[in-house]
Parts: C-alpha cells; sequence; structure tokens
C-alpha cells in the first residue's frame, strides 16, 4: 500500500538519523506490503488462502483509495471470507521462509523482535478474527497441526474500538503469542475466521504492511495509548535536513538525484517514515514508506518517483508513525518546491532500469534461474531467456559489473547443462526454481525453449570465451527433428509440435498442437532449428506454416497472428533486425509488424465505445494478466490469471477475445515501430493510472472498466519490454545479435535479401509512412 506514484521526476530517497537516542531503534522486518501481489512476500514465503468448504477464504490484492488519517493509496491485501455454517473456520496463510527442495520451506528467526504490527479495516465493521503464529518445532521445514507447536490471539483486542470500516494499527507483543516455546522456528502466519467467534459471518477484510518490530512493546501500552497522542520528538526545520541543507522555502531538487532526509530526535519508537507531496493541498501522494532498519535508523525505500503536474509548483511533508499508529509531520511543511520533468531518453532509461532491476532481483543464487512473475515461486525458462539478454544490458549500460554477471550467467547454463529436466534437449516450460526439476504438470515446451536459446546465445555472443562455448553445447544437445512432424501425408508436414507431456503414454505423448500459423515465435523456432550445427533441419519449415493476410481500417495487408495480441508481433524483433530485409516471398517482417501495431491501436480506438478503458493513449492488447471473476463456494472472487489468447483485428480467429485489459508491454514493446506515440502513451497512462507504475516499471494490465489493476509482474513482459526500449535507444541487441554466425546462416538459408524500402514514422497521425528510395 501506499505507493501510488506517477513518473514524471524521478528521486531516490533514503532517511537517516544522526541523534543521540535515549533507547534502541526500532528495527523493522517487513513481511508484505503487497505492491508485488498476494503469493510471494517480501521475504520469499508463499502465501494462500483456504477454498475448501464448508468455510472458505479468499486472498486478493486490492487497490485501495484510502481518505482516513492516512490519506494516501496503494496496495492491500483483501480477505474474503464466508464462515456461515456452523462449526465452520477458513483461514489464510503465510509463509515466513523460502522455498526449499521437496517442498519444504525455510524458516524465520524472530528472536531479537517483540511485536508484530499490520494495519487493518472492515467492510462493514464488526469482523473478528484471530492470527495464529505456528513453530516448526521439529525444524523440518514443515509446520505439522498437533506436532509443531502454535499459538493465537484475537485482534480486536489490540484494537481500542474493534475492527470498523476505517484503518486501525494492530500492534501485537509477541510475548502475547504464550504457546511458541522457540521463536527461532517460526514457520508461518494464519489469520483465521470462525463461525462462533465472529458477527459478521461473511465479510471482507483489508490488511496491509505486515511487519516484525524490535520495539520492546506491551499489552499495557498499547491500552493506555491514545491515537491522537503526539510522538516523543517534533520535526521541525531545524531538526530536518534535506541532501544536507535544513529545510527552506524554494528549495528544487534535479530529477534523476539522490534525495536524502535528515532527521534529529528520539526515534526510539519510529517503525516508518513517508516522503509525501500535494499540489492542491487536499491528496497527498508518497514516494514510498521507509521502514526503519538495522541498528542505526536507516530507512531505505524502492519506490523512488514522484509525480505531478509540471505547471504547478508542490507542498511536501514528511510524515512519521510509531508503533502504535500515532502520526507526526513537518510544523510547517516545505511550499513551493519545483521539480525538473525527465526527457523521452531519461524517460525510457527509467523504465529500462525497473525491468532490469526484476531480473537483477528475482534471480535464484543457486540455480541461476529467474522467477515466472512476482505472484509465482517457479522459474520461466523464457523469462530465464529474457533475463540473460537483460543481464547484458546491464553490462553495458553500466548499471552492475560484467564479472558479476558472469558469475551469475555461469549458474544459468550449468543448471540447463546438467541439472534442468528434458526431452531430447527440449527443456519444460515452468522449473523448480531451486532444483531445475519439472514444475507441476507443465509440459517441454519448444517455444519456451527457444526464447531461453536465443538469451544464452546473447550472452555467449556478448562475453565469448567458457560461456559462449558452454552455451553452444547446450544448442547442440537440441534434437529439433524429435518435435518436427516428417511424414509428408500429415497435415502438418514440416510444422512442430508445439509440446510434450511424459503422462498419456508409456513413452509420453505430443500436445494436440501445433506451430502452424503466423506468430514472431516461429521464426524464433525456424532459425534456431535451421542453423543447428549437430540437428539442423530443413529451412523449408520456415514456409511450412499458414501466412494469411488480413487488414485494418483500409490499411495495406499484414500477414495476422492467429489471436492478433500484439505479442505475437514483436518476439522475433527483440532479437533480430527486420528492418531493411525481406524474405524469399517478399515479406518483410518488420513492416508486417509495424501494420499489425498501428492496427491494434486503431481497433482500440475504435472499441471506445464498448470499454472506457481503450483509447488513443490506452491501448496495447496482447498477453498479460486479466481479471478473471468466477464464483466459488458462493463467493464472488475476481483473481488475477495470465492469458496469451487476447488480441485485435485482423487475426486468424475472425473474432478476437478481449474484454477491455490493456497490457502496457503491448505499446512498450512497440516502441521501436512507433516511438512518439509509444512514450506518449506509456506518460499518459502512468499519469492516468499510477497503480499500475511501481518497483519494476510497468505492472502487467489495467482494466478501468471494472476498476481492477494487476499488481503483478510478468517476466515475459518487462523483457520483450526492456530488450524493445534498448534497440530504440542504441541497437544494441540487435547489433549483437546479427554478428552471431547462427542468425546469419538462418538468415542466408531462408533466403532473405535486402530492402530498400524506409519506414518512417507519421508524424501527426502516428500512422506509417511507406517510401519508396
Amino acid at each position: 500500500m501506499f505507493k501510488k506514484m506517477v513518473l514524471v521526476v524521478l528521486i531516490g530517497v533514503s532517511f537517516t538519523s544522526h541523534a543521540e537516542k535515549v533507547k534502541a531503534n526500532n528495527q523493522v522486518l517487513g513481511v508484505n506490503d503487497f505492491a508485488h501481489g498476494e503469493r510471494v512476500n517480501l521475504l520469499g514465503g508463499i502465501e494462500g488462502g483456504d477454498e475448501e468448504v464448508p468455510g472458505v477464504c479468499f486472498g486478493n490484492v486490492h487497490y485501495e483509495n484510502s481518505n482516513d488519517i492516512l490519506g494516501l493509496t496503494g496496495e492491500v491485501l483483501s480477505l474474503s471470507y464466508d464462515v456461515r455454517k456452523a462449526g465452520s473456520y477458513s483461514f489464510y496463510w503465510m509463509k515466513l521462509g523460502r522455498p526449499l527442495p521437496e517442498e519444504t520451506f525455510s524458516n524465520l528467526d524472530l528472536s531479537s523482535y517483540h511485536y508484530l504490527g499490520f494495519w487493518v479495516r472492515g467492510k462493514e465493521g464488526r469482523e473478528r478474527f484471530k492470527i495464529e503464529v505456528h513453530e516448526d518445532s521439529d525444524g523440518d521445514g514443515h509446520y505439522v497441526v498437533d506436532k509443531d507447536q502454535s499459538s493465537f490471539v484475537y485482534v480486536d483486542q489490540y484494537i481500542r474500538k474493534g475492527i470498523t470500516k476505517d484503518w486501525s494499527k494492530v500492534s501485537i507483543p509477541l510475548a502475547d503469542f504464550k504457546k511458541i516455546k522457540d521463536w527461532s522456528k517460526i514457520a508461518e502466519i494464519v489469520f483465521t475466521f470462525e463461525n462462533f467467534a465472529t458477527l459478521q459471518k461473511r465479510g471482507i477484510i483489508y490488511i496491509d504492511d505486515i511487519i516484525f518490530g524490535t520495539y520492546p512493546l506491551t499489552f499495557q501500552e498499547i491500552l493506555d495509548s491514545n491515537p491522537n497522542m503526539e510522538l516523543p520528538f517534533h520535526l521541525t526545520k531545524d531538526s530536518v535536513k534535506v541532501n544536507g541543507r535544513l529545510l527552506k522555502e524554494g528549495m528544487t531538487f534535479d530529477s534523476l538525484k539522490d534525495f536524502s532526509v535528515s532527521l534529529e530526535g528520539d526515534l526510539s519508537s519510529l517503525e516508518s517514515v513517508w516522503l509525501v507531496f500535494s499540489q492542491d493541498g487536499v491528496k497527498w501522494k508518497t514516494s514510498g514508506k521507509f521502514f526503519l532498519e538495522g541498528k542505526t535508523p536507516t530507512f531505505s525505500g524502492k519506490a523512488t518517483d514522484l509525480g505531478f503536474d509540471p505547471s504547478k509548483p508542490a507542498t511536501f511533508d514528511i510524515w512519521a508513525f510509531d508503533v502504535l499508529g500515532r502520526k507526526v509531520t513537518l510544523e510547517v511543511p516545505l511550499k513551493n518546491v519545483n521539480l525538473k520533468a525527465l526527457s523521452d531518453d531519461e524517460f525510457l532509461e527509467e523504465l529500462e532500469k525497473r525491468s532490469f532491476k526484476y531480473f537483477w532481483d528475482e534471480w535464484n543464487s543457486g540455480s541461476g534461474l529467474f522467477l515466472d512473475s512476482t505472484i509465482t515461486h517457479y522459474s520461466s525458462i523464457a523469462a530465464t531467456g529474457f533475463g540473460l539478454s537483460a543481464y547484458c544490458i546491464g553490462v553495458k549500460r553500466g548499471w552492475v559489473s560484467a564479472d558479476e554477471v558472469k558469475k551469475r550467467v555461469s549458474k544459468t547454463i550449468d543448471t540447463f547443462l546438467s541439472k534442468a529436466a528434458n526431452r531430447s534437449g527440449f527443456f519444460y516450460h515452468f522449473l523448480d526454481m531451486n532444483s531445475g526439476s519439472r514444475f507441476g504438470g507443465c509440459e517441454v515446451s519448444v517455444v519456451d525453449t527457444s526464447i531461453l536459446l536465443f538469451g544464452l546465445l546473447s550472452v555467449g555472443e556478448y562475453f565469448g570465451g567458457d560461456i559462449q562455448k558452454r552455451v553452444e553445447e547446450i544448442y547442440s544437445k537440441i534434437v529439433w527433428s524429435d518435435f518436427l512432424i516428417q511424414d509428408k501425408e500429415n497435415l502438418h508436414f514440416n510444422q512442430f509440435y508445439m509440446g510434450w507431456r511424459p503422462e498419456g503414454s508409456p513413452d509420453g505423448k505430443f500436445l494436440d498442437a501445433y506451430w502452424d500459423y503466423y506468430t514472431d515465435e516461429l521464426i524464433l523456432i525456424n532459425f534456431l532449428a535451421i542453423s543447428s550445427r549437430t540437428h539442423p533441419v530443413t529451412p523449408e519449415i520456415f514456409y511450412a506454416w499458414k501466412r494469411e493476410k488480413g487488414n485494418y481500417d483500409d490499411r495495406p495487408e499484414f500477414i495476422q497472428s492467429w489471436t492478433g495480441g500484439l505479442f505475437a508481433y514483436q518476439y522475433a524483433h527483440a532479437w533480430i533486425d527486420f528492418r531493411q530485409m525481406k524474405d524469399r516471398e517478399g515479406i518483410n517482417w518488420w513492416q508486417n509488424s509495424l501494420e499489425a501495431t498501428w492496427a491494434n491501436r486503431q481497433y482500440c480506438i475504435d472499441q471506445m465505445s464498448r470499454f472506457k478503458t481503450y483509447g488513443p493513449l490506452s491501448w496495447g492488447i496482447s498477453s498479460m494478466a486479466y481479471p478473471n471473476t468466477t464464483e466459488i463456494n458462493g463467493v464472488i472472487q475476481m483473481r488475477e490469471d495470465y492469458t496469451m489468447n487476447y488480441g485485435a483485428m485482423p487475426c486468424g480467429t475472425g473474432f478476437p477475445l478481449h474484454d477491455g485489459t490493456i497490457a502496457p508491454s503491448g505499446p512498450e514493446a512497440s516502441v521501436s515501430f512507433f516511438p512518439k506515440a509509444v512514450i506518449s502513451t506509456l506518460k499518459s497512462m502512468i499519469v492516468e493510472h499510477p497503480e499500475i507504475w511501481g518497483e519494476y516499471g510497468f505492472r502487467s494490465s489495467y482494466n478501468t472498466d471494472l476498476n481492477w489493476f494487476s499488481t503483478s509482474y510478468y517476466g515475459i513482459d518487462l523483457g520483450v519490454s526492456l530488450l524493445s526500449i534498448e534497440n530504440e535507444r542504441s541497437g544494441f541487441i540487435w547489433s549483437l545479435m546479427m554478428k552471431n554466425s547462427h542468425i546469419k546462416e538462418a538468415l542466408k538459408k531462408t533466403g532473405f535479401k535486402k530492402d530498400r524500402t524506409v519506414y518512417k514514422e507519421a508524424k501527426l497521425q502516428d500512422t506509417p509512412i511507406l517510401e519508396k528510395k
């Protein structure tokens, strides 16, 4: 919660204090602020609800618009429960340690902490629930009922008026969980709803900012507290320094500069500090919440940007909250602060850096695999492929060192050489983050293996030497013909199966799905299969799939994809520079994707009367998360699922599937086709819908018709966007990959030739203009 941000100015923020303290400062350990979604918390633990009747509880991240004492907005956890049946109960659990091999979990050592804190409110008020702490007494990586220790308290006794419709701060001394024997082996916390204990048998509660703190809080202090009591210190202009200077009127701060705040006073009971601003004196926005961490009172945050109307000055304030939720602000806010806006290139730089941060943060140090998304706990090999290419950009841009990246890349290569499960060299779509084994019932995937291999080839080309040698070893083991249909009587002759599963027969079974219709992904698959040094297949596979043409709004015809989703026109362009070449049949795939991008945007404009989300600055129907509304056991849930089936006209199905949901990665990865239109669109999205902007850049999607905003980041969305932006800015990935011998050979064998047609972006209509030279 409390991270409503608009990108126009970007300021890194840290808070420090240098005064002597009467008491040791509070050390805060964040469990979940729900800015990443509800399924993986800040500790790396997974979370989930109870869907088995008679009692049910569903957890979703909800975007809160708050006008209470907090005055801010952001993501919170929404728990919908139903315990109407006599004797029923339900719960929502949070693991406090990361998943380990063999479905075990690490435990959390809380022996130095003294209280559990969070904010809570009810939809109706009078909701009642308890919070349980579970101890893994024998340390086997599992909490088992009736074997391991557990303890609970009812939350309402820690709130003066009980749970109401307004936000209340809950602080619970850990000593009140009296049955816990060993605080170094805490496995999970659980929110539990019981039929007999609550007047609201069916309802919703909202929870945010779950933390553990070291302040020695007692139950009596909670009872004696008054929310309106002042904190034991004041924030005056004489006690607050900004970038080493005392606050004063008219201070200005350049964009992309660190913004440090030093506080004076007794901060022993402090839990969080926020830098906030307003342009109307009523609505306040924040650059983020900064929890007190470590023995020294240093505040750090990840949400680093502020948004405002550049034509208006802003008023800044500093808000501090103590362990009981009491708030103190600057005695005199800093008024008339003017901030500089970002140039287009600075804006693209920030998009890149945030996307890159996902791949840097969500990399497993044991296996070298990259996380699929922030709401899953397994790896996607496609996200891993994009992540490897992202690392090349990180080194080139100077964000990280080449030596550190080489170490990381080597880990990844080791996993695919010796650990990752595969068939004929093709890997499973999803892998366990720790072991590299198959995750769930997923398939061995031809396309995801190909995306992975493009990422591997990019690091091989960039670093050379032993890295390139081992990449080639992975490539050499793929037997492309094993997944290629070679029966000339078969309708799918010279086409690939999409995948294979070991279930279905003693030898496993190929999926009843084929790569038989144009999509950009097919180009990746075909190029790799054709240019393999050990198991090459005929170049004719590049011309064996359907190339059906369509057009939209009297524009030129182009080869359409089956669903019409933008991603189907983007992936190959992330690595291969098709701008001035055409294939044997005269298709310029750059122009093809350019026309498809124009059609997608125009289709959204034409559908504005049906969906208010769509418009000239809100377009991009692509692969993305979407709001899946279902009724489970009588409870209506709007769950976030992921689809690659949404699209626009024209398309092979003839009837594109869409529901008013937009993917920012759609235009973001189209930046090379229409730079000006895309940059305008992305800036507008952030200003109009700050809910979708965060630590790693754009979240997956949004739908204003349903007032729904995705809370998650997906590796494939961020990856294709990052590579596309870098190509628009420098052409780096294109230049790198066009030197690769495999790509050169594939282009030659498939008959690509120079195309001297030049495509330029229109200045006014933002539509492609064709000029012959």
